[in-house]
C-alpha cells in the first residue's frame, strides 16, 4: 500500500549572530557567524493512507528522547542533519 506523508506549513528560518567587538584603531567587528537553522512543519497521518500513528509517534519520540541529529529530506531536497526539539 502506498504511504502518504506530505508536510504542510513548512517554515525554514536562517539566522545570523551579531555582537559588537571594539578593535583599537579599527571599525568595530559586528558579524559573528551563522546561527543554527530551524525547520518546522506539520504532518497529518491518516490510517487510510497507510500511516500508523502509533509507529510514527514511537519513532519520532525515540528521536526526540535521544537528541541525536538525523537526516531531514523534504521532497527531493536534502536539508541536512537536524535535531528534533519538539513534538
Amino acid at each position: 500500500m502506498q504511504k502518504v506523508r506530505n508536510p504542510k506549513d513548512v517554515n525554514i528560518e536562517h539566522a545570523k549572530r551579531f555582537a559588537t567587538h571594539e578593535v583599537i584603531g579599527q571599525t568595530p567587528v559586528k558579524y559573528i557567524g551563522s546561527d543554527r537553522n530551524k525547520v518546522s512543519f506539520s504532518i497529518q497521518l491518516r490510517a487510510a493512507f497507510g500511516s500508523s500513528l502509533a509507529v510514527y509517534f514511537a519513532l519520532l519520540n525515540a528521536q526526540f528522547e535521544t537528541g541525536e541529529a538525523n537526516h531531514l529530506i523534504l521532497g527531493p531536497d536534502y536539508m541536512g542533519k537536524y535535531i528534533l526539539t519538539g513534538l
